[in-house]
């Protein structure tokens, strides 16, 4: 009996939600700020819920060095 475990890669892709309520000044623009960086300033970052899709498996050359995982 081969007792050796196999090597799988998984890949899959996180969507992150964040949701921030903030002031900011009267008349403000926003449309030429890049808000990606400036709410990424923000101390809380709204973190909200992650959803993880597409997920993909595929056997790859055993690596020993890999971690086990053995889900539930």
């Amino acid at each position: 009996m081969n007792t050796r475990m196999q090597t799988v890669v998984i890949e899959w892709t996180e969507v992150s939600h964040h949701r921030a309520t903030v002031n900011v000044a009267p008349g403000l623009g926003l449309d030429g700020v890049d808000l990606g960086d400036a709410l990424a300033a923000l101390s809380d970052v709204g973190f909200t819920g992650v959803e993880r899709e597409g997920m993909a498996v595929r056997a790859v050359e055993h690596d020993a060095a890999a971690p086990r995982f053995d889900p539930i």
